[in-house]
C-alpha cells in the first residue's frame, strides 16, 4: 500500500521513472549485442618440433624436457601437455578465457628462443595458435602425377613452392604435405669387388 500512496502523491516522479525505464529498455534492445553461443574458447598454442630418425625416448630427453623447462614459466598458463613420438614432439599450451592470444604467442616464442643445446638434426620448432573449433577444420588436396613424372620431384615442388603460398593465406593455420617419395641417394655396392 505504501507504493500506491507514494505513486499517488508523487505523479511526476513516477512518470519520470517510467520514461527512464522505457528509454533504457529501448536502448538495450538496439545496442546490446546478443550472442546465441558466446565465444568462450580458451587460447591454445601448439609447439611442434621434428627430429627425423629419433626414437620417442630421444625426442623426450633432448627436446621436450628442455622446452618444458622454459615453457612452464609462461605467464597465464593453465595447462601444458606434451607428447613424444617417433621423429617429432608436440607441446600443447592452454590459457584461460580472456587472455590475449597474440601476447601469449609472443611469450611462448620468446621462451622457446631461450632453449639451447638441440642436436644438429633437429628442425626449428613450429609454433601455431589455433582455435578449438578451427583446429577441426581440415581440407585435403589430392594430387596425382602423370605417368613418367618423378614423384619425388613433385613432392619437393609442393613443399618448396605451393606450401609457402598456402601458409601465407589468411585464415590458414597449418599446411602439411603427406605421401610421395622423399628424394634420396642410393649407393649400391658390389660386395665381391669390394672384397677384392
Amino acid at each position: 500500500m505504501e507504493i500506491v500512496r507514494f505513486a499517488i502523491r508523487n505523479p511526476v516522479k513516477v512518470a519520470v521513472g517510467v520514461i527512464l525505464l522505457l528509454m533504457f529498455g529501448v536502448l538495450s534492445i538496439f545496442q546490446i549485442r546478443v550472442q546465441l553461443t558466446p565465444d568462450v574458447d580458451r587460447p591454445v598454442i601448439t609447439v611442434r618440433t621434428s627430429w627425423i630418425g629419433a626414437s620417442p625416448q630421444e625426442v623426450e630427453s633432448e627436446i621436450v624436457d628442455r622446452q618444458e623447462e622454459k615453457l612452464k614459466n609462461v605467464s597465464g598458463l593453465t595447462k601444458l601437455v606434451s607428447s613424444s613420438r617417433q621423429n617429432s614432439a608436440e607441446i600443447r599450451l592452454e590459457f584461460p578465457v580472456g587472455v590475449d592470444k597474440d601476447r601469449a604467442f609472443r611469450d611462448v616464442s620468446d621462451r622457446l628462443r631461450q632453449v639451447t643445446g638441440y642436436p644438429d638434426e633437429v628442425d626449428q620448432p613450429v609454433i601455431t595458435a589455433t582455435d578449438n573449433d578451427m583446429a577441426k577444420t581440415i581440407a585435403w588436396m589430392i594430387l596425382y602425377s602423370r605417368e613418367g613424372t618423378n614423384v619425388a620431384d613433385l613432392k619437393s615442388y609442393l613443399e618448396d613452392h605451393v606450401k609457402p603460398i598456402l601458409e601465407r593465406a589468411e585464415g590458414i593455420s597449418e599446411v602439411s604435405v603427406y605421401g610421395g617419395h622423399d628424394r634420396e641417394i642410393q649407393i649400391e655396392i658390389d660386395p665381391y669387388r669390394l672384397a677384392a
